[in-house]
This record gives C-alpha cells, sequence and structure tokens, in this order.
C-alpha cells in the first residue's frame, strides 16, 4: 500500500512539475526506497516504475539516454545501507547530515553519468573528445546547480521528514489512545 502510494505521489509530482527542468522527486523517491523497504527489488522498481509511467504520458527521448537514466537511480538505492547504517546510532544528527550528503552524492553520481550519456548519445549534440565532453558538462551545470540540487534536497526532506514525523507520532497516538481507555474505565 504505501509503495503504490509512493509511486502514485511521486508520478503525479513528476507530471506537474515537468516544465521545470530536472526537479524531479525521482531520485529521492530512490533514496527513501531503498532506505524503507528490506527488499532491493522493490527498492529499486519503485523509480524505475515511477520514470516508466510518467515518459509513457510525458514522451520518451533517446533510448540510450533512457537507460542510463534509469541506471543512475539505482545509486540513490545503493545507497541504502549507508543511510539505515545511521539510523542505529541515537540522535538526530547522524541521520540528517548521513541523508543530506547521500543526497547530494546521488545528485552527483546522476549528473555525471547522465551527461556523460548525453555525451555519448546517437544524438550527436557534442564532439566526441575531451573539449566535447567537458563542454556537455559545463552545459549541465547551471541544470543541476539551479535544479537538481534544489529538487532533490526539497523531496529528500519531505520522503525522510514525513517518516520522522510519522515515526514520532505513532507512539504518541498509541500513547493518547491507551491512556483515554485507561481513563474512560474508570
Amino acid at each position: 500500500m504505501l509503495y503504490a502510494g509512493l509511486v502514485t505521489a511521486t508520478v503525479a509530482a513528476r507530471l506537474l512539475l515537468q516544465d521545470l527542468p530536472n526537479v524531479s522527486p525521482v531520485a529521492a523517491l530512490a533514496l527513501f526506497a531503498g532506505f524503507y523497504f528490506r527488499s532491493w527489488g522493490l527498492a529499486a522498481s519503485a523509480p524505475i516504475v515511477v520514470m516508466l509511467a510518467s515518459d509513457a504520458l510525458i514522451g520518451s527521448y533517446d533510448w540510450t539516454l533512457m537507460l542510463l537514466v534509469y541506471a543512475a537511480l539505482a545509486i540513490p538505492v545503493a545507497m541504502r545501507g549507508i543511510v539505515r547504517k545511521s539510523f542505529r546510532k541515537p540522535g538526530w544528527l547522524r541521520p540528517v547530515l548521513t541523508i543530506a550528503t547521500c543526497s547530494l552524492g546521488a545528485s552527483a553520481a546522476f549528473f555525471l553519468v547522465t551527461n556523460f550519456g548525453a555525451w555519448l548519445s546517437f544524438v550527436q549534440l557534442y564532439p566526441r573528445s575531451w573539449s566535447g565532453l567537458l563542454t556537455c558538462y559545463a552545459q549541465g551545470l547551471p541544470f543541476y546547480r539551479d535544479y537538481t540540487l534544489v529538487g532533490d534536497a526539497i523531496f529528500t526532506s519531505i520522503f525522510f521528514g514525513s517518516y520522522a514525523l510519522h515515526r514520532q507520532a505513532v507512539p504518541l497516538l498509541a500513547q493518547s489512545v491507551t491512556q483515554s481507555n485507561s481513563t474512560s474505565g474508570r
């Protein structure tokens, strides 16, 4: 049920934000799914299902670049062990710093992989040379800086912030119900 809700909400957000280049909740979903779901396959499938569904509605692009985009979304899922380990320690600072670091790392890896793919794609936008590769990365930097990092930070905060609020609220609600039941029986 949570899987379906996360995928549906992420598809909807991606569709609503399609006019903002690289502002997308998909990498944040991948990081959260990797952390939350026990099954690697289930976690890795969440961003892929989102991309397949939303790309079917938005339209596709160069298939080699699509494959690299989809593959790059496994990187945040692969960070699952690092994020989970940070939650085993007491306190809130370590998980927050770990999540922020993993989000930044996943964003950087996505930028490097997908821009490399743009340089290699069949639609040859850049010369196949070191100069062409550097130009490709330079052209992508504004999108990375102004959109990808901002979107990933916002959506990672939403996913993990919601999780943290839920973890805090459920015990408080259970305690409130228990206290209410014990006082109403008097």
